[in-house]
């Protein structure tokens, strides 16, 4: 067995129905963070811990953003080309979220502004939209790191030790004027995972894309056993944060291995392929829409798995009427542009 290959392909194959498991995993932490565990003992210890664990969802979608960043730029070398191509694909989305949920969530014209520029998080620590504060100077920044990568493993090296400092430093000197512990962590412990995307994109690229069974069975567990005893220990640590990344790998891994034996046509890869198609507005939509449901107790009274079904459904709802509405504004970009 120890000669058996896992091949990093499938994260190329399946990159596609992988955000859409990336997406139910996240979609479970945010549930969780609201609604908590509806029952006690040994049960709600298990649900507590898995649920936790759903952190490396986000990790997920870095490792395939940083592998398709990588795709892109290797078709396409024009910079401004790319830099178009990769916001188009984000930030009009993310904006006409802001801008539909302004009113409900109580955002001022401010609030938007700084949301969307990404200083809302990195001045005060607030974890709203963090993913999108973080991935918008990650994409800035990503044609150097291209670069590196295409160099050697050393330049990669030095890249992320780099990229870390500057954003960690960026982190302490908000911090003598705002509580920014945060953005420090998510410095730190979230840019490794995009720069082992990337790579990983050159490693398919160049036909060096096989990994043993050992080395992925040991990968997989250590990450499962080192995160166990950090929670345990020392909970909500840098460290912790860390390890999510070697578990999205091997979890992104193991899921896209799986789909690659899955019949042509299976029901529930083209589920989480669609889901995949519209997990960026999903992810943004889910917990605003959940917390907006629950503190005006739009469903009160009605059981807490009725709540999550509805309030699942308005969020796949409005992500639809959402990406397709910014579909129709990237494809008529497309034609000014011939």
């Amino acid at each position: 067995m120890s000669g058996d290959r896992y091949s990093l392909k499938t994260l190329s194959d399946h990159r596609g129905a992988l955000m859409g498991v990336a997406t139910v995993i996240i979609m479970v932490l945010h549930y969780y963070q609201i609604l908590g565990v509806p029952f006690g003992g040994i049960g709600k210890s298990i649900v507590m811990f898995f649920s936790e664990l759903c952190n490396f969802g986000v990790d997920i979608f870095l490792l395939l953003s940083g592998m398709g960043l990588y795709y892109s730029l290797e078709k396409d070398g024009r910079i401004l080309q790319f830099y178009k191509r990769r916001f188009m694909r984000i930030l009009p989305e993310y904006l006409l979220i802001l801008v539909i949920f302004a009113y409900p969530c109580g955002y001022s014209v401010t609030d938007v502004v700084r949301l969307f520029t990404g200083t809302f998080f990195w001045t005060t620590g607030n974890p709203t939209d963090w993913y999108m504060a973080l991935i918008i100077p990650l994409y800035l920044l990503y044609p150097v790191l291209h670069r590196s990568i295409r160099k050697s493993i050393k330049a990669v090296i030095i890249f992320d030790i780099s990229l870390i400092l500057l954003f960690a430093g960026i982190s302490v000197v908000m911090s003598v004027f705002y509580d920014a512990e945060f953005p420090f962590c998510i410095a730190i412990s979230r840019i490794p995972v995009f720069i082992a995307g990337a790579c990983v994109g050159r490693l398919i690229k160049d036909n060096r894309d096989g990994i043993g069974t050992r080395t992925f069975v040991i990968l997989g567990i250590s990450a499962f056993v080192f995160i166990d005893i950090i929670i345990t220990v020392v909970p909500n640590s840098m460290i912790e944060r860390l390890m999510y990344g070697l578990i999205a790998s091997a979890v992104a891994l193991y899921c896209g291995t799986l789909m690659s034996k899955a019949s042509d046509g299976n029901v529930i890869v083209r589920m989480l392929t669609l889901l995949g198609k519209i997990s960026l507005p999903f992810y943004l939509i889910n917990m605003r829409l959940a917390i907006y449901l629950r503190t005006y107790e739009t469903f009160a009274g009605l059981p807490s798995v009725i709540q999550i079904i509805l309030s699942i459904a308005g969020t796949i709802l409005l992500s639809l009427l959402c990406h397709l509405a910014c579909s129709r504004i990237r494809s008529l970009t497309d034609r000014t542009d011939k």
